[in-house]
């Protein structure tokens, strides 16, 4: 753990402090970012993925700086100048470019809107020096990270992964599509408040009454909002990036949308923002605060990242000293039986053993289990290989399901 936050630690802080500028660049409200801030920094997709000992950290850092350099490339400071702020951006695209291509492939559905929202608001504007020196920073960035880690190519075209998502993306059906954007939606409201305070305020302005009286409040004095360009900016960034990943994650899992979470938060607080400007839009997004942090500040709240893999909550096969046989595959073997190796209590006996897809497994293991020394053993099978005939299924943990296996009779 020590090791994860060493490494963690850093990209969360230098994600936090890229929300910051990008905040105070797009809206010069200092309340507004700080509020966007702490809803980033406290939400319980925010505190899980700093204990997480995977790249989404640091692709959450990547991500964070690329959409900083281009809000300072595209937006104008509070002065309506850009200064020289605007070419050390520019530069600065290049190696957050590289950065993020190297950390995970979903850099790249996560740059995609950014350029293409960016090169609309600059064509707009009619900036052609700005919008062709960006181009060139991101591709200059891409092309040094391709060469560095050319096997980037097989995974993004020919890999597993990357025909599964196609498959998802092209071959699923309308209930299953809808399903996985209704998980991920799910996802998101629990653990990112910020984008629940936006739905929130949204679904009050759905009410006539509300939205009159809301409507007649809109004067208030030094009422300010943020710029539509910023809102449609991240609302494009947010759209894209939610649905790419609903439609096409291997998992219903909050990990492959953790990365994004800086840019959700400036979404969720720059959409209320918008929508009440002024006083009213602090009170929701510090309501936001209260009910969505605070509760996820429980460890019963902390996302593990693996919500599509139940575990039973207290198996009495992993205490109770009974010999556990663990079957993997030739696929699973390498990693998935680190899960039960973390849980199985020291002193317990076990048995590893691989086995290939279709194999007859009450069968093959019976020599193992007469001679484990007990007239009962549970086996853990990977849930890869179709449900064993004549084995009685207990219980599920993980990428397992747990069978009881009795001894054959002498």
């Amino acid at each position: 753990m020590a090791a994860c936050l060493l490494v963690n630690l850093p990209c969360f802080a230098f994600a936090a402090v890229f929300l910051v500028l990008a905040m105070r660049r797009a809206t010069g409200d200092g309340r507004l970012s700080f509020l966007a801030l702490a809803l980033f920094a406290f939400s319980p997709a925010g505190i899980s993925v700093t204990s997480f000992i995977r790249m989404y950290e640091l692709l959450s850092f990547a991500c964070a700086g690329f959409f900083c350099c281009a809000a300072f490339a595209v937006i104008p400071g509070q002065d309506g100048r850009f200064g020289a702020s605007r070419w050390v951006a520019v530069i600065a695209l290049a190696t957050f470019s590289f950065i993020g291509a190297l950390s995970h492939y979903y850099f790249l559905l996560f740059a995609l809107p950014v350029c293409a929202a960016c090169a609309v608001i600059l064509a707009r504007r009619g900036d052609a020096h700005a919008l062709l020196w960006g181009a060139l920073a991101v591709l200059v960035g891409l092309y040094a990270a391709y060469r560095v880690f050319p096997a980037m190519q097989t995974h993004l075209f020919h890999s597993y992964r990357a025909k599964e998502g196609v498959g998802s993306l092209l071959r699923a059906g309308a209930g299953r599509r809808l399903g996985s954007v209704w998980a991920f939606a799910l996802i998101v409201v629990r653990y990112m408040p910020a984008v629940a305070a936006s739905l929130a305020v949204v679904g009050a302005l759905a009410v006539p009454p509300l939205r009159a009286r809301l409507r007649a409040m809109d004067a208030e004095a030094g009422a300010t909002r943020p710029s539509a360009a910023f809102v449609a900016l991240l609302g494009v960034v947010f759209a894209f990036t939610f649905l790419a990943v609903s439609l096409t994650a291997p998992y219903r899992s909050l990990r492959y949308l953790v990365a994004f979470g800086p840019v959700y938060a400036m979404f969720g607080a720059c959409a209320v923002a918008r929508l009440l400007p002024g006083r009213r839009a602090h009170l929701a997004l510090g309501a936001a605060l209260a009910l969505g942090v605070m509760p996820g500040l429980f460890p019963c709240n902390i996302a593990h990242f693996h919500e599509d893999y139940p575990v039973d909550r207290d198996p009495a096969y992993l205490s109770n000293g009974t010999p556990i046989i663990v079957v993997s595959n030739a696929q699973g073997f390498s990693w998935r039986n680190m899960l039960p190796y973390k849980r199985i209590p020291r002193g317990t006996r076990v048995y590893v053993t691989m086995r290939d897809s279709g194999q007859d497994l009450a069968r093959s293991l019976a020599p193992a289990v007469s001679s484990s020394g007990s007239e009962t053993v549970y086996a853990m099978v990977d849930a890869l290989f179709s449900p064993p005939r004549d084995m009685e299924r207990v219980g599920y943990y993980g990428f397992f399901g747990v069978y009881r296996v009795r001894a054959p009779s002498q």
